[in-house]
């Protein structure tokens, strides 16, 4: 149920219900055991573990490694840290707000394309009754009808067609999946929509988003520099950025700020680049980069705006093409009907 990749609604609501209860001053085996007993059963296990450990005198942070749960690196850092620090109620109400955002990107994106997928379902259902329909006209006739020709007519092409449509969902949801987790086998692909106009802006947006903040929570701790950004090049989740972790801790450990050494790495806006400069003189990287990581947000909301509406003109124009290519089928099939009863008379 938790995932690295997946799921930001329910580690939401769990991080804020956690850092509820400890900011009031609940103890710390109490609200685990509140958290074991309410969860479902696919979360259970893994809260039942941490519970058990805690009760018996494990850290939080370790009890969490070792659930049989794939949470994310950064929360695995950020409850260590905050433990370390004294204020776990805070690092777990900063990782609620921090998947709380992740929440409400997910809710602009899929807000924007619900009716175009709305219009695609009801295009894909009347491409599967035209189907259904052939196959009565042609018991009827005595003869078969292919109007779309696509050699599926009656039930048995409807079943058909049905099990190629869920076929197809399931891999493109397998897909997804595969892409969001950062998969190696994805990388490539990734690195290839991400010189799609429009699209690629966008993730890329994104991915400056999820940085921006990381930082602006990591930064807030005792966390080590040159782990914090190996964290926000990870929560990235994209692979032109993922990808130069490594190059960055190196240049990091040499004694240069973070600053310039993703401006070494290169593929960052100045605006970026600057605000992180100014907050790393100044000493407010973590003021910096929060008010960086609002506006990132803003752009990134704007960005899946974008996504949306590019992804709303691609299905009406599947749509439309559906029905101009059913017309011209609808036209030469009733041309071919004439012809065959001319050619008799």
């Amino acid at each position: 149920m938790f995932s690295a990749r997946l799921n930001s609604r329910p580690l939401a609501a769990f991080c804020r219900r956690v850092g509820t209860s400890l900011e009031a001053g609940l103890e710390v085996r109490k609200v685990f055991e509140r958290e074991a007993e309410r969860a479902r059963w696919r979360q259970r296990p893994a809260l039942v573990q941490i519970h058990q450990a805690v009760a018996r005198g494990e850290s939080v942070a370790d009890a969490f490694r070792a659930a049989p749960a794939p949470f994310p690196p950064l929360l695995l850092e950020m409850i260590h840290v905050g433990e370390l620090s004294g204020k776990l109620d805070q690092a777990f109400l900063r990782l609620a707000e921090h998947f709380e955002r992740q929440v409400s990107l997910q809710r602009t994106f899929l807000a924007g394309i619900v009716w175009p997928m709305i219009q695609l379902a009801a295009a894909l259902t009347v491409v599967g009754l035209v189907i259904w329909v052939t196959g009565l006209i042609g018991e009827m006739t005595g003869q078969q009808v292919d109007i779309l020709g696509l050699g599926l007519v009656g039930n048995r092409g409807l079943a058909i067609y049905a099990v190629s449509l869920v076929g197809l969902a399931l891999a493109g949801l397998l897909f997804y999946k595969a892409a969001v987790a950062g998969y190696a086998v994805m990388k490539p692909v990734q690195r290839l929509l991400m010189a799609v106009p429009v699209l690629g802006t966008s993730l890329r947006t994104l991915a400056l988003a999820r940085m921006a903040w990381t930082l602006s929570v990591t930064t807030d701790t005792s966390m080590d520099a040159i782990r914090a950004a190996q964290l926000a090049l990870r929560n990235a989740r994209n692979v032109v950025y993922s990808s130069q972790t490594e190059q960055v801790a190196t240049v990091m450990r040499q004694g240069r700020p973070v600053s310039e050494a993703l401006r070494k790495a290169g593929g960052y806006p100045d605006d970026f680049l600057d605000a992180i400069e100014v907050g790393e003189d100044t000493g407010q990287l973590s003021e910096s980069m929060e008010r960086l990581s609002r506006l990132y947000e803003e752009r990134a909301k704007a960005a899946l705006a974008a996504l949306a509406i590019v992804a709303g003109f691609l299905v009406w124009g599947l749509v439309a093409l559906f029905i101009i290519v059913l017309i011209f089928r609808f036209a030469l099939f009733y041309i071919g009907q004439i012809n065959n009863v001319l050619n008799d008379i």
